[in-house]
């Protein structure tokens, strides 16, 4: 706390979050993903502006560039709508989730006839402080046991 006091943010962000970072994270996964849907709607000006005065500086938002330059996955700037599909699909999502929220599963849901949309109560954008994370597993084998997102028990129990 003392050198985070001083302005040096190193050893406490080492503290603070990364016993929190899974090391099951799928890299390039995200990558694809976010270069794709979210980097070409960022304007690195505004970006800068609205970061300006924060310890941390740019550093996302340049980070998160960088990464996408290497990665060569791009996105066309813009989001596009396949269409229907017709395959049980079962979809998660955290009510406390400020990145994917509740109403983009409902969105995404629209595309798929067949899916369930379940929303966690407790849950942000992982399972993380869940006292029970065993029930989302618990949803999904009943989902896959099943082969279909229709009646499956999700009370969480």
């Amino acid at each position: 706390m003392h050198e985070a006091a001083q302005g040096d943010f190193t050893p406490f962000l080492h503290e603070a979050i990364a016993p929190g970072i899974p090391d099951f994270i799928a890299d390039g996964m995200y990558l694809s993903v976010t270069c794709a849907e979210d980097v070409p709607f960022i304007d690195q000006a505004e970006a800068a502006k609205l970061n300006e005065g924060n310890p941390f500086g740019n550093y996302r938002v340049f980070q998160q560039t960088r990464a996408c330059s290497y990665a060569g996955a791009k996105g066309s700037g813009r989001l596009s709508r396949a269409g229907f599909v017709d395959l049980p699909v079962l979809i998660f999502s955290g009510n406390l989730d400020p990145v994917t929220p509740p109403q983009r599963g409902e969105e995404v849901a629209k595309y798929l006839p067949n899916s369930r949309h379940v929303v966690i109560p407790e849950a942000g954008h992982g399972v993380d402080g869940l006292s029970d994370a065993g029930c989302i597993d618990r949803i999904i084998i009943n989902f896959m046991e099943k082969g279909s997102a229709n009646d499956l028990d999700i009370s969480l129990r």
